[in-house]
This record gives C-alpha cells, structure tokens and sequence, in this order.
C-alpha cells in the first residue's frame, strides 16, 4: 500500500476514534530527526539499513556530549517490539522530550505532579520540576542511552495501512521470540510465533550484535497489555540468580505503576521463550534486566493498593541449571498470555485490539505517560548512581 494512501487511513482511524494525541510513524522519526539537529549535545539518531537496505532500524543515542569524559555505562531501551502497542513508542517520545529539557507540557499535567509524588516527596525545598531535573541531570551524566523507539517498523506500517490487530513484523515473526535463549518453536500462525530458527530477523541480530558491544548494565524492554514491571526469569516460574538486590527498585516501580512487580514467569500468569530479556540476563550478564508494560485494558495487572511480594519469597533459578532443564524432553508453553487469546478469540478483534493495548482517552492517555515517564527517570536515575 502506497504510503501516503496508508497514512490517510492512519489518521482517519484515529482521528474517528478521537486519538488524535498518538503519533504518526512520520512524526516520530521526524521529532529524532529534528531533535538531533537541535540538541547535538544531548542526542543523536541513526537510521540503521538492515537487510540489503530494504528495513531501517532507528537508534537513538542520548547522552550529555557536551563533556569529554570516560566512556560511560550503557543503558539499552527497546520500545515498539510489537506493532499494535503505539502506546509504548509514546512513553519514549515524551521520556525523550524530558531528557532534552523539553518537559513544560509535562509538568502542567496534573498526572505528573500525582506520578512525582509517588516517587519522591515534593515539598517547598524541592518541587516537582527540581525532582526531574535532578533524576534528568543524574541520568545524563552517568549514562549512555541506547534507544530503539520502534524496533518493529515493517509491522507499524502496516498497523498504520488498517492492519490494527497486528503484533509481528510484516514477515509474521515475534521479534520478542526471536532469541536463542530458551527458543521454543512455534507455528507460523501463532502470535508468538519466535521465526524458523533464533536470530532469524535482521532487528534481533542487529541488536544482539550491538549489545554485545556496548556490554550494557541495564536493558529494559517496554510493552503494553497488562500493567506490569517484570525481571527474569520470562521463561520459568521463578527468579533469576544474582536479582535480589533489584528489589527495592522493584518494588519502588511497583509502588508507583500500582501493579505487578516480579519476576515474569512467576507472576504474569504465562511463559513466554526465546525472549530478549532472558537472553540479556543469561547471555551477556546485564545487571539490570527489565521488562515494563505499561498499559492493560480493564486494569489487567494493577493491585489497586495492595503490595508485589518481595523477591526474596520468590524460587531462585541458576542460569546453567535453567539450561539443562530446557534440554529434557517434553518443553511447551503450557501457559499462554490470556490477553493474546483474548485477541485471538474476539468476534470483534479490529475493533477491540486498539483499546486493549492503548489507552484511548487522553487523560489515561497522560496518566501512563506520567506514570511511566516519572517510573523510567527513577529506575535509570537509580542505576547510574551505582
């Protein structure tokens, strides 16, 4: 479909439905694009030409530039895996406008002063916009933000040409079963379908590559579908080795997301294999492996007030014994997601699949940004003080 015929039906479904406040795939490479001009201090961005340059990857580096300094820690961020989750690639534009100073809208919505007070006590000494420039001013000095703000481009657009339930790359593959650690095969017409074989896709290659050489300390993977902050294992019931000490972090993001907060396999409900978070953890060490999601129709995943366990109460899982257990015969996924077979199975699925994955008035809308926005400052702010 000609692009400018697919943005006509982007923008009549949305402006029909009244979400006028989602970006257009144009508008989000356009606002790295510009900013990167504007801001060569603070940020720089790439289009990476993947298969014989017919895909393109956008990276997206932020960092203070402007300061010769040692080489700093790596902090890699993956937004917009799954195509139908645009809400995902929201949370990154506006965390990056914060990032760059641009934060006046953010700060006018009454959503962020609840967020920033959920996560640090505003007084007369220090309000709300000393708050985010201090976590701002910690992140940018201390880190190197590597940022992918859609990995899955080819599936956005044709999300954006009408296809609104559409989750996998335009080549039907899961990029978020797509790794080699714990793959498991699947059929093509699974939603969770991981590819033929691990690091089959040219986004999944291109970003383990690349991790490889940054060594990075924190790799955090943002969805949306339920409310929820996630660490290893995805793939087992129970906590990855080496994690205890995330737990005051994690349970200060459960705090102020009021939701789900553990390791995934033991409170999601569902395993999933051949994910990048098991893979960072397992493969390349990362200290700090997360996976967030941001935004579930119906309140899928929120505690209304009530506490995550500690990790501490969690079974614990080596790497190496992980390894060879998913060597013994008879590996499935006897758990699956209920809200994918709820897409699945929906009489109405088109219809219903925008509102399961994003929010659709704007105040919730300006809630999960808040929410999220204030939530990653926090966990990034945290890390580059260790």
């Amino acid at each position: 479909m000609p692009t400018d015929v697919a943005l006509v039906i982007f923008l009549l479904i949305i402006s029909k439905s009244g979400y006028a406040f989602y970006s257009t795939l144009g508008d989000i490479l356009h606002f790295y694009s510009h900013a990167a001009l504007h801001h060569p201090e603070l940020i720089k961005f790439k289009e990476i030409e993947l298969q014989n340059n017919s895909l393109s990857l956008p990276l997206v580096t932020i960092a203070n530039f402007s300061t010769v300094a040692p080489p700093k820690p790596v902090a890699v961020l993956v937004f917009g895996e799954h195509a139908r989750e645009l809400i995902t690639t929201e949370v990154c534009l506006w965390l990056s406008k914060v990032l760059l100073g641009d934060h006046k809208d953010f700060l006018s919505w009454s959503q962020t002063v609840e967020a920033v007070a959920l996560a640090a006590p505003v007084t007369q000494e220090k309000d709300l916009s000393q708050w985010i420039q201090e976590w701002r001013s910690m992140i940018l000095s201390k880190l190197t933000l590597k940022v992918l703000p859609l990995e899955n481009v080819d599936g956005r657009v044709l999300w954006e040409g009408g296809d609104l339930c559409r989750r996998k790359t335009a080549s039907d593959v899961d990029l978020n079963r797509n790794w080699d650690f714990a793959w498991h095969a699947q059929s093509r017409s699974s939603e969770m379908y991981g590819g033929e074989a691990p690091f089959s896709e040219p986004q999944s290659r291109y970003l383990r590559d690349a991790a490889g050489q940054w060594k990075p300390v924190a790799f955090i993977n943002v969805h949306s579908g339920e409310w929820a902050v996630y660490t290893p294992w995805d793939s087992r019931e129970s906590l990855g080795a080496g994690l205890l000490d995330l737990d005051p972090l994690v349970q200060k993001m459960g705090k102020i997301c009021d939701c789900m907060a553990g390791p995934s396999g033991a409170i999601s409900g569902y395993l999933a294999y051949g994910t990048s978070m098991d893979y960072m953890y397992a493969r390349l060490g990362v200290k700090y492996p997360f996976t967030i999601e941001v935004y579930g129709g119906g309140d899928s995943g929120k505690l209304k007030g009530k506490r995550s366990k500690p990790l501490s109460t969690f079974n614990i899982t080596t790497a190496a014994y992980h390894r060879r257990m998913l060597l013994q015969p008879g590996l499935n996924q006897k758990h699956h997601s209920s809200i994918l077979s709820l897409v699945a199975n929906s009489k109405q699925v088109e219809k219903g699949c925008f509102q399961m994955f994003n929010p659709c008035d704007e105040n919730v809308y300006r809630e999960v940004i808040s929410h999220w926005v204030v939530s990653l400052l926090v966990m990034l702010s945290t890390i580059a003080a260790t």
